[in-house]
């Protein structure tokens, strides 16, 4: 058995992105433009109700047909997670329901400290001898990736890496 819902009005939104990267510290526009003048936005972030004042790092414009915030000098620790702008409406029974689209992603990049050995080699290696080199790099987002070279040779496929 199937039943028909009939709404009022239907909220269009444009989707303008999915995954939004931002330096550390950068002031970082998230667009919500729902095709209707009469709507009320509501942003989350990890689904749970952001409110934009002056006392907050969010900022939303207050322009006729434009729901977007503005994440005022983004930080990994608040800011790299998702975003979601919802419109609630109503439907003719009078029951709410409300309109979102795809989350934004948001990725605070943050330049990692340049990798070093974590124990330099305490003697020369000759060919064919084996010896266990460790190499980290700290800091960063996201996680740097490391490869390892010999020469002007990518070598990092050959390596063992834990």
């Amino acid at each position: 058995m199937s039943r028909k819902v009939s709404l009022a009005r239907m909220i269009n939104v444009i989707v303008l992105h999915s995954i939004k990267l931002s330096f550390l510290g950068e002031d970082l526009d998230l667009p919500c433009v729902p095709k209707s003048e009469n709507f009320t936005c509501i942003w989350q972030r990890n689904s749970s109700s952001i409110f934009p004042d002056s006392n907050t790092v969010y900022e939303m414009r207050p322009v006729k047909g434009d729901c977007s915030v503005i994440l005022k000098k983004v930080s990994v620790d608040r800011d790299n997670t998702t975003f979601e702008c919802q419109v609630p409406s109503f439907n003719q029974g009078g029951s709410k329901y409300s309109s979102s689209w795809p989350r934004t992603s948001v990725i605070v990049m943050v330049k990692p400290n340049a990798p070093r050995f974590k124990e330099e080699p305490f003697q020369s290696i000759l060919a064919g001898q084996t010896t266990s080199l460790v190499c980290e790099s700290l800091g960063g987002n996201p996680l740097p990736s490391l490869e390892w070279h010999l020469g002007n040779k990518n070598i990092t496929a050959s390596v063992s890496i834990s």
